[in-house]
């Protein structure tokens, strides 16, 4: 797995707080093979309404392209120990995932695989919600602390005015 140097990615907010695998990829998607990819059912029932049109009310539907970064609110990953959520974030261009807490399975799914999991305090996350909600999409720069494993490392993440 190529170690992540820098990231300039779209941000996107997602203000859920217990986003669970089942919303990340339905389970009835899952029987496609890996090779098919999942990114076109990454949070699909959230992403569309019961008639198959977007959803006007899902923060990610309002962005010219799927984010680089997402920030998300507490508990993120919870439920089912499903790996295939975290392919399909990967596959729907998600590169890393900023929150102030996941279930344990999903961040260790998320490491295996090479998704960057942020665990940040709660009030910088809301801070960074806040932020993008105001500007949706931004190239953020900042210095993190992600952890992996028992190493803490440093991150960085670029800020400049979206393109």
């Amino acid at each position: 797995m190529k170690p992540i140097q820098t990231i300039m990615a779209e941000a996107a907010a997602l203000p859920r707080a217990n986003v669970d695998t089942d919303q990340i990829i339905p389970a009835r998607f899952m029987s496609r093979s890996r090779s098919e990819g999942y990114g076109d059912q990454c949070f699909h029932d959230l992403r569309f309404n019961e008639h198959g049109t977007p959803a006007r009310d899902f923060p990610l539907n309002h962005l010219k392209s799927p984010p680089g970064i997402l920030v998300a609110a507490d508990n993120f990953g919870c439920g089912s120990s499903r790996e295939a959520a975290v392919y399909a974030l990967m596959d729907y261009g998600v590169q890393v995932v900023i929150a102030p807490s996941f279930a344990d399975i999903f961040q260790s799914n998320a490491g295996k695989n090479g998704l960057l999991t942020l665990e940040q305090p709660a009030e910088q996350v809301e801070k960074l919600l806040a932020l993008l909600r105001e500007k949706r999409g931004r190239r953020e720069r900042s210095t993190c602390r992600p952890r992996v494993g028992a190493s803490d490392l440093s991150q960085e993440r670029s800020r400049s005015p979206r393109d």
